[in-house]
């Protein structure tokens, strides 16, 4: 196979990026990509890494439907900061997924214990 590594131990890193790639896809469209009961699949862990991940962010992924309700609970553990992405489809002339909308931690009501609960609705 031909590619544009400069040597052995380069054409074997990109194809440990690759199968990286492939694990996470895997896990987040096979194990967990059922939108109507979907999962979290965690991106980056110990020893899967790509492109560049902050080693104090804990990145977690599910698959949703916009036309579905989604009920998220959960324990927000010891971290600092807790966020909820939604990314929608990419936008007409850009070739990535939009920002729809951000919940930061100080916008949600968190338990003394820690415990949070977040629905996701297409409606009001």
């Amino acid at each position: 196979m031909k590619t544009a590594a400069r040597d052995g131990l380069d054409a074997a890193e990109g194809f440990r990026f690759l199968t990286r790639l492939q694990a996470a896809a895997a896990e987040m469209m096979l194990e967990n990509g059922d939108r109507r009961h979907p999962g979290f699949t965690r991106l980056m862990t110990p020893t899967r890494k790509f492109f560049s991940d902050c080693p104090d962010t804990i990145y977690d992924y599910a698959s949703l439907s916009g036309r579905e309700s989604y009920r998220i609970r959960g324990s927000r553990g010891s971290c600092l900061y807790l966020g909820l992405c939604v990314y929608g489809g990419a936008a007409a002339g850009r070739g990535r997924n939009r920002l729809v909308s951000n919940l930061a931690d100080e916008e949600f009501e968190i338990a003394p214990d820690g415990r949070f609960e977040v629905l996701l609705s297409p409606d009001p």
